[in-house]
């Protein structure tokens, strides 16, 4: 049911169930509206246990996940970060440490006391642009006119879209009219791309199944120096840490913004290679079985249209 439901069969339906103008809803009743073909019992079986193993690939990802966070926290022996106070906070800053930046955000005291706990740590810390961590940080600069078409073009994903199990309505750019831009707007396997406008600072590393799809200008691409690399620096840009670190480069009062300048000098303590290698071996992992479960989908995917849709005999 759930295969059917997120095809494209099962979408359009719902989507003809919802109703209001701007903000649309669905209720419980319009579910039992929906039409499910009948598959035979062993298509059935088999398109279920795909769903089924995807999902614990997907939970057993998330679970390497947590385990390179709590690994990296204590690795580095930092201390939890404090609460958020509440009200306006209110702090001194010395014309020395002022690095060029007036707007607030930047001098947060959370973030200057994250920044002195980094180097207080004894640990070697880098910027985010050191070539030993990264061999470049990328952002679209001049992909500016898009050219769609309706079927088998480039998926493009937005900023939002990066972040989905199963990305939806994606739009699909023309391959000739884009073949000079793939070079800024590609994605590659282990790519790390934080958002970089309106929502700042979600992290993402990119599986292999979305090798050669493109995203919009609104996320940077950090290339690692390597692979594992790539692992280690998307756990400590993930982490909370991380976070805070990403939001105080950034800049705006409305719409906040984030540029690859910024990104670069994110400060990244360096862990010894066993624990790095470590933590970056789980978040590898957990990418690995990200792009196993979009597989074991797309197999049931499939199925489900050889069913509904068989190929017309000449």
């Amino acid at each position: 049911m759930c295969a059917f439901l997120r095809s494209h069969w099962g979408r359009n339906q719902l989507r003809g169930l919802t109703y209001g103008s701007v903000i649309q809803h669905i209720e419980t009743h319009h579910l039992g509206l929906v039409w499910i073909p009948d598959l035979p019992v062993i298509r059935r079986i088999a398109i279920g246990r795909a769903f089924v193993e995807a999902a614990l690939k997907r939970d057993e990802a998330n679970n390497k996940l947590d385990e390179a966070d709590a690994l990296l926290c204590a690795s580095l022996n930092l201390p939890q970060l404090p609460a958020r106070e509440k009200g306006p906070v209110v702090s001194t800053v010395r014309a020395s440490s002022w690095s060029t930046r007036l707007d607030g955000a930047f001098h947060n005291p959370t973030v200057r006391w994250v920044a002195k706990q980094l180097h207080g740590s004894g640990l070697p810390v880098l910027p985010l642009c050191d070539s030993r961590l990264t061999n470049a940080i990328n952002a679209v600069t001049k992909f500016r006119k898009r050219v769609y078409v309706p079927k088998g073009g480039i998926p493009l994903l937005s900023s939002k879209q990066l972040f989905q199990v199963d990305p939806i309505e994606l739009k699909g750019l023309a391959r000739g009219a884009h073949t000079d831009d793939m070079e800024e707007i590609a994605l590659a396997p282990n790519t790390i791309a934080i958002t970089c406008s309106g929502t700042i600072g979600r992290v993402q590393i990119i599986p292999a199944y979305m090798n050669g799809w493109a995203a919009n200008q609104h996320a940077l691409r950090v290339i690692a120096a390597d692979d594992q690399y790539a692992g280690y620096l998307y756990a400590w840009l993930a982490s909370a840490y991380g976070q805070a670190l990403i939001v105080r480069y950034s800049y705006g009062s409305v719409i906040l913004e984030l540029d690859r300048f910024m990104v670069g000098e994110i400060p990244v303590p360096v862990l010894p290679d066993a624990k790095r290698n470590a933590i970056a071996t789980l978040v590898l992992d957990a990418n690995r079985l990200r792009d196993e479960a979009w597989m074991l989908e797309q197999g049931a995917f499939k199925t489900l249209r050889a069913e509904i849709s068989p190929p017309v005999k000449p």
